[in-house]
């Protein structure tokens, strides 16, 4: 009988295989986060799904994938890859995929910081005004100062397109 890993330690070598892929060529990258998402346990991608789009995105401590610098003209097959990716269209961009199957475990609970907002949300915050999407979602670390994180619960209804 082979001996069995923990829970922890799958994570860690799934974080790291994960931190390996991130470092590789846009579309190598791409490919081999489209056969994490085919491959892994929903267990495994509520884990992996935060740090994906920080990496994306970047926000937080990372740079992210830089998408500002990537246009259609100059450098047209990343785009396309990152198109595909990022795309919405159907439900079957990589990550849309993605997030289609974390919904199938009911709802995703993730924590955001709140300086990474969008500047106008984060601006009425700091005006004492709350966006609609951030009521009832706002963590605090004291009475009396702005909020630090919105706990963010993404059901499916959220992401039906009108």
């Amino acid at each position: 009988m082979a001996p069995s890993l923990s829970i922890g330690k799958v994570q860690t070598m799934q974080l790291e295989y994960f931190q390996n892929v991130l470092a590789k060529p846009l579309p190598e990258r791409c490919r081999e986060i489209q056969h994490m998402i085919q491959e892994l346990s929903i267990k495994e991608l509520h884990f992996l799904f935060p740090c994906l789009v920080e990496n994306i995105f970047g926000f937080g401590i990372q740079n992210g994938w830089e998408l500002w610098k990537i246009s259609r003209n100059v450098h047209r097959r990343d785009f396309e890859i990152l198109h595909f990716f990022l795309s919405p269209e159907g439900h079957e961009g990589t990550l849309f995929c993605l997030i289609y199957k974390l919904l199938e475990d009911g709802l995703c609970n993730y924590v955001f910081p709140v300086c990474c907002l969008p500047a106008r949300s984060y601006h009425m915050l700091e005006g004492g005004a709350v966006p609609l999407i951030c009521t009832n979602k706002l963590q605090y670390w004291s009475p009396g100062t702005l909020p630090t994180n919105l706990l963010k619960s993404i059901s499916s209804k959220e992401l039906q397109c009108t």
